[in-house]
């Protein structure tokens, strides 16, 4: 599916009415039943010969018209040389489509200077004609954008070692991760006052709750998410969407959570990146307070939701998976597109796992034998990534070899939360998981789906599906 179509596609209905209505008086018939088949074929359209050249027209006209429409709204004076390729780079990303936004964003670094040496040939210039108190203010000019800069490029440095921690070693951490966790737990920036400009305010309190939650501290992790009233919906936003997921973790009542969820803005999402984070708190909170009749009402609705194959994460991917099963659906197409979708090592430790829990559940003996050596050389085969490998070794043999024994199943539970007593932060990557909630359904000695079953369905629940998953366009 090329570009345009896929842009086309995600356009909201408002957006592609206007555009329509202003091609309608600019494109000729042709042009126009291009543009409405793009809008609407859901299979990729093939280019060949003069469709390919009308393609690339039609493209450019598009970008035209939606520079020409966002001049209307923020009109400016001197647009830039490349103000054209940062637009369409924006507006692929708004759309999800990030790999043609990078594609153009390189093609913006090619062709714009740095801004630094256009600053600095302006202190060069007031220097020679002797304007001494301008060439100074181009000169702290530089430097407050080089100290922003470096604080930016740190904030996101830390964040990317804090995340990469928890989706690698899956909060069993190895005494290497150990170590650098301690190291950065030992940095002066966790007590430091926090910065004045609210964009770098913002940052900073999400990177602290990152590095509190990565800690196993939920109510620390939750206080550094509270976002201050004078940020701006998109920089508070980040921050509610991870208070959403504390909140879940500490497994409070849905009452109380559906008071916080009343809070989120209506507004659109900043970008599709942050509609996807939405959609996984969606489905974990689904997971963790939904009925079986909720899920399976609600899962078709989220499958609309879904982005494409190739622009889904794994841990989305996965979260939608076990909700499908625990539906009716088979893991037949999940496990195709799992072989495609990018994933760490922890999420494809879980990915093995909860297929040898769900064989277990079908009764499929040569299922549960495949999945068994499958997880097992996996978890062999990356033990230096988890210090939980060796437990897992175990509690699998032990599991495998007593055919789910009520007596050696309890033994396995014990061992389980004796580890997860260890590794407190673990027991956070495994609450999005099948697994805790088929441990309790083993102990009250009832099949998986027959555990959720016995939930009852809750009014605001549904209240909060149906504002966000029913009315709402996604």
């Amino acid at each position: 599916m090329g570009r345009l179509q896929r842009y086309l596609q995600r356009l909201p209905e408002p957006v592609w009415q206007e555009m329509w209505v202003a091609a309608q008086g600019e494109l000729g018939r042709s042009s126009l039943e291009l543009l409405r088949r793009l809008r609407q074929a859901w299979e990729p359209i093939g280019l060949r010969g003069p469709v390919k050249e009308q393609v690339q027209r039609l493209e450019r006209w598009v970008w035209r018209y939606q520079w020409v429409a966002e001049q209307r709204r923020h009109p400016v004076h001197r647009p830039a040389p490349t103000a054209w390729l940062t637009w369409g780079a924006l507006a692929y990303y708004k759309y999800g489509l990030e790999a043609e936004a990078l594609g153009l964003l390189r093609q913006v670094q090619q062709r714009q200077a740095w801004p630094f040496e256009a600053l600095l040939t302006e202190v060069e210039w007031h220097t020679q004609a002797n304007r001494f108190s301008a060439a100074l203010q181009a000169l702290r000019k530089v430097a407050m954008l080089a100290r922003r800069l470096q604080a930016l490029a740190y904030i996101h440095r830390l964040q990317l070692l804090l995340v990469r921690l928890f989706y690698v070693h899956g909060g069993s951490y190895t005494a290497p991760a150990r170590r650098l966790l301690g190291k950065l737990g030992r940095l002066h920036r966790w007590i430091a006052p926090l910065p004045t400009e609210p964009t770098l305010r913002a940052l900073e309190k999400n990177l602290r709750g990152t590095h509190a939650l990565l800690q196993g501290d939920l109510v620390a992790a939750l206080d550094a998410y509270q976002p201050e009233p004078h940020f701006s919906p998109a920089q508070a936003f980040p921050l509610q969407l991870n208070s959403w997921v504390c909140l879940l973790y500490q497994r409070v009542p849905f009452d109380q959570l559906f008071t916080f969820l009343c809070s989120l803005p209506v507004q659109a999402f900043p970008s599709v990146h942050y509609r996807t984070i939405f959609l996984d708190r969606c489905m974990l909170t689904l997971l963790q307070y939904g009925s079986l009749a909720d899920i399976r009402e609600w899962i078709p609705s989220i499958a609309r939701a879904l982005p494409p194959a190739e622009e889904l994460t794994s841990n989305l991917h996965l979260l939608f998976w076990q909700l499908s099963w625990l539906a009716g659906q088979t893991e037949r197409s999940f496990m195709q597109l799992w072989q495609t979708a990018p994933k760490g090592p922890a999420d494809s430790l879980q990915t093995h796992l909860i297929a040898l829990l769900i064989a277990v559940e079908e009764a499929n003996v040569r299922k549960i034998t495949e999945k068994y050596h499958t997880c097992m050389y996996f978890i062999r085969k990356n033990r230096r990534l988890f210090a939980s490998s060796g437990f897992f070794v175990r509690f699998l043999r032990l599991l495998y070899t007593t055919r789910l024994r009520p007596r050696e199943v309890s033994k396995a539970v014990q061992a389980w939360q004796a580890h997860l007593a260890m590794y407190p932060v673990e027991r956070l990557f495994w609450q999005r998981s099948l697994l805790p909630y088929w441990i309790e359904a083993r102990t009250q000695h009832i099949p998986l789906r027959a555990f959720f079953a016995q939930r009852s369905t809750s009014p605001l629940l549904r209240s909060f599906l149906e504002q966000w998953l029913g009315q709402r366009s996604f």
